[in-house]
């Protein structure tokens, strides 16, 4: 839990989280919305719920998704569904997310989410929140932060397209990438 109401706490849990995420051998992820109907429920069925799912739509869940060694996917019924890699085509078709961030093995050092996140551009990172929606608005920005492995203070008020400004600043002083300002 965190205490929402200190903004120092909040800002380090938020600077922390996909740290965090990294850290878990494995995430669960409750699908409210989605419920499988028979215990035979064919592929298409999961794939189904799983486009529909709000889940899918929520800003912070990004980090929740990528950071994890692995995600475990359950109904609103607490019902199986799959795992981030046994589902990672139907995933990245959902979230225009690549599939080899999504189904690529983080069990060794080698295999780290940051090297595998910093072989896609900074244009290609940022376009995974484009169908997002976070009940703040500077959260779509913030949201992303674990992603390029930044820090920053959280400005709660500063509106979405100063958040994104602070966001690209700080990314451009570790990055030479140009799609930033496709972006």
């Amino acid at each position: 839990c965190i205490d929402k109401s200190s903004s120092a706490e909040l800002t380090e849990a938020i600077n922390s989280m996909f740290r965090w995420y990294q850290k878990a051998a494995a995430c669960c992820a409750y699908l409210d919305d989605a419920t499988l109907g028979s215990e035979s429920a064919c592929d298409d069925t999961i794939e189904d719920l799983l486009r529909w799912s709000r889940w899918f739509t929520r800003g912070w869940t990004l980090q929740e998704l990528i950071a994890p060694n692995e995600v475990h996917f359950y109904d609103s019924l607490w019902k199986p569904m799959g795992t981030r890699t046994a589902l990672g085509t139907c995933i990245a078709d959902i979230t225009s997310i690549n599939s080899e961030i999504l189904t690529t093995p983080r069990a060794t050092a080698r295999t780290s989410i940051h090297s595998l996140l910093s072989e896609k551009s900074v244009a290609r990172r940022m376009a995974w929140t484009a169908h997002r929606k976070t009940t703040r608005p500077e959260d779509i920005a913030y949201c992303l932060l674990g992603l390029f492995d930044i820090h920053m203070p959280l400005i709660y008020g500063e509106g979405t397209k100063k958040a994104f400004a602070r966001l690209q600043i700080e990314i451009l002083r570790d990055s030479t990438d140009q799609s930033i300002l496709a972006w």
